[in-house]
């Protein structure tokens, strides 16, 4: 029970860690993917507002060039412009002298814009000015003097939708958790409101005369950060391993058991290996008495086969070439017995205890004949 308790405790802690990894990974592939597309917004606002630059400058030269007669070939122009680029809404000439009259591509345009493009353009020294529309406030006007010297006499602003600037068609701004919005130098929120979420990133645009500011965020909620189908897949790859690893354990645990009963064994057999050649040292001198009987025996039968060949009485060999084949089959049966009994693959069940051995040894030691003797070896093997 302690040792189940122990592997629950284990896997509850290896889920816990394995979710959390799992949601840290989820959030930092979120803010990656915030930081790729706000990068990829940015470089399209910034070269948005590049093309302002561009359009300011072909409309100062016509202005310059045409004047207050060609006021049709200005509008004309700044028509085609609307059109191809709609997040420009309006474009407007304001003379310094406000009894003069400007030319504007919208009626609508009021007299306190007017007062702003004017002021705008007189205090600018030749760079381009940025203000937020006071009666627009999800536009800015962009104020260029013209011509662009101390001797300007007109102000030419164009009027930009900052919503229109930093629109895109990507899904990923569609999600109600992404939000994106536009400040201008001042701090004033040109577009998008106030951004309430976990991850906030902030670049200046790349235009020298447009130096707004796009912020972006990423509201991060607990869904996205364990989807259901990730945390099933986490659960059931953290208790996949667990099982193999309890399998491996086990199976570790018995080959270790195994080697172990192997090496017991094979130590149990060299002792009783060891037992038996002791035992054999102990039965040494009762084995040399048993083997001189035999071998005296044929001696003596041998030079009496001898003796009786020089006398030439052959008749009398048979009986003792006879006794002396006897001798030495008898001689081979104690060898053979001595060393199958030696062997060290025999079995315990085999091997008599030591008391009994050293009884067997000094009852072949004690008796003398050579028959009897045979047998008692037999019998200790």
């Amino acid at each position: 029970m302690d040792k189940l308790i122990r592997i629950s405790m284990a896997w509850a802690v290896t889920l816990g860690l394995a979710v959390g990894a799992t949601a840290l990974f989820e959030r930092q592939s979120l803010v990656n993917e915030l930081a790729s597309q706000s990068a990829i917004l940015h470089r399209l606002a910034s070269q948005r507002a590049d093309q302002h630059d561009a359009h300011l400058t072909s409309l100062s030269a016509i202005f310059v060039a045409g004047g207050g007669q060609r006021t049709d070939l200005f509008l004309d122009v700044a028509a085609t412009i609307i059109r191809f680029y709609p997040r420009i809404s309006s474009v407007h000439v304001v003379p310094f002298d406000p009894d003069q009259k400007g030319i504007s591509s919208a009626a609508n345009l009021s007299a306190q814009d007017a007062v702003l493009m004017r002021r705008l353009a007189q205090q600018s020294s030749g760079e381009l000015q940025i203000r937020q529309m006071p009666a627009q406030p999800d536009h800015y006007v962009l104020v260029k003097r013209s011509p662009n010297s101390d001797a300007a006499e007109h102000s030419l602003a164009l009027v930009i939708s900052a919503t229109a600037l930093i629109a895109t068609d990507d899904p990923f701004w569609q999600r109600a958790s992404a939000a994106r919005r536009l400040v201008t130098p001042q701090g004033d929120i040109l577009t998008g409101g106030v951004l309430a979420s976990d991850v906030v990133l902030a670049k200046q645009l790349g235009s020298q005369s447009q130096p707004l500011i796009l912020e972006t965020a990423l509201r991060i909620a607990r869904a996205d950060l364990l989807p259901a189908r990730t945390v099933a897949l986490v659960v059931a790859l953290v208790t996949a391993l667990f099982a193999v690893g309890a399998v491996l354990i086990r199976q570790r645990k018995r080959r270790q058991e195994a080697e172990r009963i192997s090496a017991l064994s094979a130590q149990e057999t060299r002792l009783a290996h060891a037992s038996r050649v002791n035992a054999m040292g102990e039965m040494a001198s009762g084995m040399a008495h048993e083997l001189a009987q035999p071998l005296t025996a044929i001696l003596s039968q041998a030079q009496a086969g001898r003796h009786l060949a020089r006398r030439g009485d052959v008749d009398r060999l048979g009986p003792i070439l006879d006794d002396t084949v006897s001798q030495a089959q008898r001689a081979a049966d104690i060898l053979d017995r001595l060393r199958r009994w030696s062997k060290p693959n025999r079995t315990q069940a085999n091997l008599l205890p030591q008391r009994g051995r050293a009884k067997c040894a000094a009852a072949a030691g004690a008796r003398g004949s050579g028959q009897s003797c045979g047998r008692d070896f037999g019998a200790c093997r």
